[in-house]
């Protein structure tokens, strides 16, 4: 074997060894504990509203037989908004919605415009387009599990993706008026 086949594998064998070696002092894994990370409990009303008014929010308070809706106004560019904040009857669910236009007088959408609404509702998700017909408005809604885990930071993130959805579907919802005789009647 020549002088360079002889140095060029004692080099290898060298590297291989300190390899080995910054391996067994590597840092050492963190001991195994039967106990799980610890989870925000679920909201429930009261700390809910706790919640809000911690984030800055003055939330206006409706109280229902089984819970309660928060609204709250948010300040977007030229637009107002007054968003609904509350927990499901069973308290499984932290619901956000809005109203993002009134429908037309006579309560029918065009189908072009229906069709606009379900495109949007499809890019939108997990947030939802719907037609609440009781009050003749169209809303975007947002439910969250409220198994634990939602923290103000994590309402922030999704309220915050919340509130371009609604602006996404306000711009949509140009409905005709039903004094314009063009469209109206179709």
């Amino acid at each position: 074997m020549s002088k360079f086949a002889k140095l060029a594998t004692a080099g290898i064998m060298a590297l291989t060894l300190a390899g080995m070696q910054a391996r067994a002092d590597g840092p050492t894994p963190a001991p195994k504990t039967d106990k799980p990370a610890a989870v925000a409990a679920p909201l429930t009303d009261e700390s809910l509203l706790t919640m809000l008014q911690n984030m800055g929010y003055d939330p206006k308070v409706e109280k229902l037989e089984k819970t309660s809706i928060y609204t709250v106004k948010v300040d977007q560019g030229d637009w107002t908004y007054y968003i609904d904040v509350s927990l499901s009857n069973d308290k499984d669910e932290l619901w956000i919605t809005s109203s993002v236009a009134d429908m037309p007088a006579d309560g029918q959408l065009p189908a072009a415009m229906l069709q606009k609404l379900l495109e949007k509702n499809n890019d939108i998700g997990p947030s939802a387009v719907y037609l609440d017909a009781k009050f003749k408005k169209v809303k975007v809604g947002l439910p969250l599990l409220n198994h634990g885990g939602i923290t103000p930071q994590v309402f922030r993130t999704y309220f915050g993706d919340y509130m371009k959805d609604v602006t996404d579907v306000q711009k949509v919802c140009v409905f005709p008026k039903a004094d314009d005789k063009t469209d109206a009647k179709k």
